[in-house]
């Protein structure tokens, strides 16, 4: 067997169409000169030389996407949406919720160091607050 032709296709997630072919994680790329066989006989092979998958599924899924929180001894819950993020955003989504929802006003910080992430209301806050978090137990409604 002979190697008629050699073609070196460089690929990248972020070059798709985002508003016609998915997300990051489902997509399809389109070749400006699609390799096609030449005849019935014919064949191609395809070899991945290099591949960078650094995420290749979904962190937040319905089995971890429930938190349940207490604000001035109520309960409540909040939903996240299904999806890819990382810390930075996925911060910023209850940040967003939380001052939404409440008018809770929070900075977030994350220490990559220590992986912690520390919240601290800040001076838009007035009077006497008190929320705390869990994520423990059954993906379910408080």
């Amino acid at each position: 067997m002979s190697v008629i032709n050699t073609y070196n296709i460089f690929l990248d997630s972020q070059q798709r169409d985002s508003s016609s072919t998915g997300t990051p994680a489902s997509y399809a790329l389109f070749l400006s000169k699609p390799i096609a066989k030449t005849a019935k006989s014919s064949y191609f092979r395809v070899k991945i030389i290099q591949a960078c998958i650094p995420f290749s599924f979904t962190e937040i899924n319905n089995s971890n996407n429930f938190i349940s929180y207490t604000y001035n001894s109520v309960p409540f819950a909040f939903t996240i949406p299904i999806g890819s993020y990382n810390i930075n955003s996925l911060l910023l989504l209850i940040k967003q919720y939380l001052e939404s929802s409440h008018s809770i006003f929070l900075d977030f910080t994350f220490n990559s160091s220590t992986n912690l992430a520390t919240l601290a209301f800040t001076n838009a806050n007035t009077g006497t607050k008190e929320i705390s978090f869990s994520t423990s137990g059954a993906n379910s409604p408080v």
